[in-house]
């Protein structure tokens, strides 16, 4: 019965694909639209799929999206988990507007089922001691050139967590005279942004510099009701490389990010808690060595050097709760420190044969102030090797392994295999096998106390290994039709799963993590088309489908998803719709809530944006979210039978914003 239904969801898969049309838009510019040509930018380097670039989607043996500059600035994403919603596969769902949640596992992307999703900027893993902050990457749009999306376990490449996927945000590297560009939005909930941008490139330097400020105000849910907030958001970006000369580059860059925030969350008793204040910030510094050979392709190595920080104070005053008792404040604060040091290399040894190799350190650091019991340290070392061989003009073998070893831990091989064939460049068909491992949390490890609950440590973890198996295929017809598909089946052993074990010296719940016997399963099959209607108008629609074999092992995670993209694009204006739907959402949690459903488990949610180039130099734009103030929310705090769990007897999250518009202009000069 459940190979049926699996292959029922596929068939449904299929059917919505060609009855309407989607993928994620990977529009050439408005100029060529204009003329005729194809939106179709297929045949563009792609580098996360393989390490090595490859000329073109159709030849990746993987299921990769792409998000081009263009979609970026049609429509004004502001952060990295705006651009993953449409993503087939992408299980992500933030909290309102990410307040209160940047320093937790929820404002993290998620892709089949998992939270293990690496993050690389420029091909650098972006780590915060542990810690990615993931919702608010991204601010700076302007300097994005693509962002690929690896859609899969990719551990041989990309390490432990590269089990869910991988996104990789390229920057630019060759740019025009230089130019400023000023930008400016506002909106309802006293939403404001202000941006500075300034690129270019002068002699053999070029350079990208970024500074932003942010303001999110108290907004209303679909129902009415307002959520009270107050968040500042500033940040700055600075890039500076130099081209030495025509076989080395050296990239510099800094990020500094910080958020004041004043919010409410809803505590219960049908009392809100006011006093929450929380100050997210973080700080990277990354270095860059880029080598290559003089004959274009024929082998390069990238040597970076990382430094990440973060640091976060979270508190709440006493309040008074709906039964009039005075409810005790709380503090939680958390610093850490990420240091890394990764080199990787590929060489086009033959024709028909190419190598990528590499290793990698990485550092991690609690320091004083964080909400662990103890502060650990965590060295990672590890080192992979992978070869692919065209077999003939059609078949292409690739086989690799990465060997990791983690602290005290054992250490740990993962292999993978993949097999493509290619029906010209019309058509392919690829199947691989990639082995994981997923280190325990320092939570699990040393055990942690926080407001609510406390967590006992555990030693004695083992970490959690498996293996992905993965089967997907890509047709192009013409330059009107492209569809994908791709089907995988994850199955996971010594998982780690939560129990309570008593109370803790304030007499609050008292769990242990340990490694399950039960086995993990989970199988899923996403698919995507586009399609051109002419020269002006492109489509597309996604549709992704997840099942574990146990709830639990996927909170918060949609069995069904999909979304819908249509747009209209001349020289000099563009708009569109979109729009983002889920079904049948799972909210369990076998360690505190295994009970909890959320009250809109199924929603649709729809997006209008435009765009117009007045001239060279300015632009003027505008969007519509949820556009039918839908009610939406992330969890409740009550059970399927109406008891209140922790004496909570109100939505304890925040629901998600109601109709908002944002307004823009953008001058370049």
């Amino acid at each position: 019965m459940r190979s049926k239904g699996m292959l029922n969801k596929l068939v449904l898969a299929s059917l919505l694909s060609y009855a309407l049309f989607p993928g994620i838009a990977n529009a050439a510019d408005a100029a060529k639209a204009e003329a005729g040509v194809s939106s179709f930018n297929l045949d563009e380097i792609i580098v996360t799929a393989t390490a090595a670039p490859v000329n073109s989607q159709m030849k990746t043996n993987a299921a990769v999206t792409v998000i081009t500059r263009e979609d970026i600035e049609a429509k004004h994403y502001t952060n990295i988990v705006d651009i993953l919603e449409s993503v087939p596969g992408v299980t992500t769902m933030t909290p309102a507007n990410g307040i209160g949640f940047e320093v937790s596992g929820y404002a993290q992307p998620g892709m089949r089922g998992i939270m293990k999703v690496v993050l690389l900027i420029d091909g650098v893993k972006q780590d915060f001691g542990g810690r990615t902050y993931s919702a608010n990457l991204l601010r700076n749009a302007a300097d994005v050139e693509r962002i690929e999306i690896l859609r899969g376990t990719n551990s041989v490449l990309y390490g432990s967590e590269a089990v869910g996927g991988v996104i990789n945000i390229i920057t630019r590297k060759h740019y025009d005279a230089p130019k400023t560009r000023l930008s400016a939005s506002f909106g309802n909930f006293s939403a404001r942004n202000f941006q500075l941008d300034n690129y270019g490139q002068s002699g053999k330097s070029f350079w990208s510099v970024t500074a932003l400020t942010n303001h999110q105000g108290n907004y209303k849910d679909g129902r009415g009701r307002v959520r009270p907030q107050d968040a500042d958001i500033s940040e700055i970006d600075l890039k500076y490389g130099i081209h030495v000369n025509e076989q080395n580059d050296l990239i510099f860059k800094y990020t500094k990010h910080h958020q004041d925030q004043d919010y409410v969350e809803g505590r219960g008793y049908g009392k809100d808690a006011p006093g929450h204040s929380q100050s997210p910030r973080y700080t990277t510094y990354t270095g860059i060595w880029n080598l290559h050979s003089k004959q274009p392709g024929k082998w390069e190595n990238s040597l970076s050097v990382y430094r990440g920080e973060n640091y976060n104070d979270r508190w709440l005053a006493p309040y008074i709760n709906g039964k009039g008792a005075l409810a005790k404040a709380w503090s939680e604060k958390s610093k850490g420190r990420t240091v890394s040091i990764q080199d990787t290399y590929y060489n086009q040894l033959t024709e028909n044969n190419r190598i990528s190799a590499g290793f990698g350190y990485v550092y991690r650091a609690y320091t004083s102030g964080s909400y662990l019991n103890s502060h650990p340290t965590v060295k990672e070392k590890s080192f992979y090797l992978q070869d692919e061989w065209d077999i003939t003009k059609r078949l292409k073998l690739t086989v690799g392994g990465r060997y990791t070893a983690f602290n005290d831990m054992k250490n740990k091989f993962m292999p993978g295999v993949t097999l493509g064939y290619s029906f010209g460049d019309k058509a392919m068909v690829y199947a691989s096998s990639q082995g994981y491992m997923m280190y325990p949390d320092f939570a699990r490890i040393v055990g942690a106390t926080l407001a609510n609950y406390s967590f006992a440590a555990n030693s004695g973890l083992k970490p959690q290994t498996g293996r992905t198996n993965e089967i997907g295929a890509k047709l192009k017809l013409g330059s009107k039709t492209y569809f994908d598909v791709a089907l995988y089946d994850r199955k996971q052993k010594d998982s780690i799963a939560g129990q309570i074990i008593g109370t803790d010296y304030r007499g609050k719940p008292l769990y242990q993590y340990s490694n399950a016997d039960t086995p993990v399963h989970i199988k899923g099959v996403e698919a995507s088309l586009r399609q051109n209607f002419g020269k002006h108008v492109i489509a597309t629609l996604s549709y992704s489908h997840v099942r574990p074999e146990e709830e639990s092992n996927i909170p918060n995670v949609a069995r069904d998803s999909y979304s819908f993209d249509l747009r209209y694009r001349q020289e000099k204006f563009n708009f569109g719709l979109s729009g983002i739907g889920r079904r049948n959402i799972q909210r369990s949690d076998k360690v505190r809530d295994a009970n909890l459903q959320l009250p809109c488990p199924s929603y649709w949610i729809w997006n209008v944006y435009g765009n117009y180039k007045v001239n060279k130099n300015l632009k003027l734009w505008g969007k519509v979210n949820n556009i039918f103030d839908r009610h939406y929310i992330y969890t409740p705090e009550l059970d399927t039978s109406g008891s209140a769990v922790y004496g909570y007897t109100d939505f304890r999250y925040y629901s998600k914003p109601g109709r908002s518009f944002m307004l823009g202009v953008e001058y370049t000069f």
